[in-house]
Formats: structure tokens, sequence, C-alpha cells
């Protein structure tokens, strides 16, 4: 899995060539060719919220132009008040858009925690360690992290998350 910061064509032809299955974060303004519309960029392909679209076996890019990979077009639609501000433009080698939009999706249980371990509750950038104490500070707060995980799947899977949100508690009282 890889952002937009990490994509390249070159990656995907590797990472095929390889035998791994990969999903590729395309930015909006990437192009691709249709048979019957030529090269078009990726934010002029259709997709809209709600909407999902797979190109398979297509062209990307126009100045490199790499054969043989799809693309998955996922745009959230708009949930009560949360509105996702554009769509996702995933380059793969997966044949399916469900398989895809899937794998896609586990990327960001990983950025969430990036998040917590550098600037969230751990602060693991802020400690100023280096060397073997940061190892240590490392191993830790995995520890911790992998234990506040399991302790919130149990909490889910007994349905009780609302007891477990001090901040919903004092809202209902």
């Amino acid at each position: 899995m890889g952002d937009r910061e990490f994509c390249s064509v070159k990656l995907a032809e590797w990472l095929d060539k390889q035998g791994f299955k990969f999903c590729l974060r395309l930015k909006k303004n990437e192009q691709i060719e249709l048979k019957n519309q030529g090269w078009i960029s990726l934010k002029n392909s259709g997709l809209k919220p709600g909407i999902s679209l797979f190109f398979e076996k297509v062209k990307v890019t126009k100045t490199q132009q790499v054969s043989g990979f799809s693309i998955a077009c996922k745009w959230k639609k708009s949930y009560r008040k949360s509105v996702s501000q554009e769509g996702w433009f995933i380059l793969t080698n997966m044949s399916e858009l469900s398989e895809a939009i899937s794998a896609y999706k586990k990327r960001f249980d990983i950025e969430e925690m990036f998040r917590d371990y550098k600037s969230g509750g751990y602060n693991m950038e802020g400690s100023n360690v280096v060397g073997k104490r940061f190892i240590s500070l490392l191993i830790i707060i995995s520890f911790a992290y992998f234990i506040a995980t399991i302790k919130g799947e149990i909490i889910n899977k007994k349905g009780v998350q609302d007891l477990a949100d001090g901040h919903k508690c004092l809202k209902s009282k």
C-alpha cells in the first residue's frame, strides 16, 4: 500500500515483477488512456461522491505510458456531516475493485498508529531519545499500543463503547 507521495509507475512495475499485489494511490491529475476517449485526467473520469469505478488494464501516465495495470476509483458518499473532499485513484494489479479498495483501506489503520505514536498520546517525536533508549521506548510504546488495541476490541465486542467514552457519558447526564 502506498500513498500519493510513494506512487510511481516504476515502483508498480517492480512490485509486479516481484510477484507482489499492490495498491498505490495516484494523484487526480494523472492520466489514463481509454479506448474510446483517448488520454483523460483521472479528475475527469466521472468519479463523484458515492461512486466507484474500475478501469481494467489501461495505459497509465501519458509521459511514461505503462500498460497492464488497473485503476480502482472510489469516492465515499457523504454521510451526515462527514464529507470526503476527494476520491481515491488507486493503481493496482488486483483483478477486482472490491479487492483493491479493501486492501487499500487497511492503510488507514497504519496511519492512525503512526499518528498515535508520533503526536498522539505516546508523543514519541517529543521524547528526544536516540539509540538504544529509542529502541527501548519503541518496544514499550508498541506493547502499550497492542494492549490498548486489544482492550478496544473487547469493548467493541461487548457493545459498550459509549460507556468507555468519558466525553459521551458526561454529555448524556
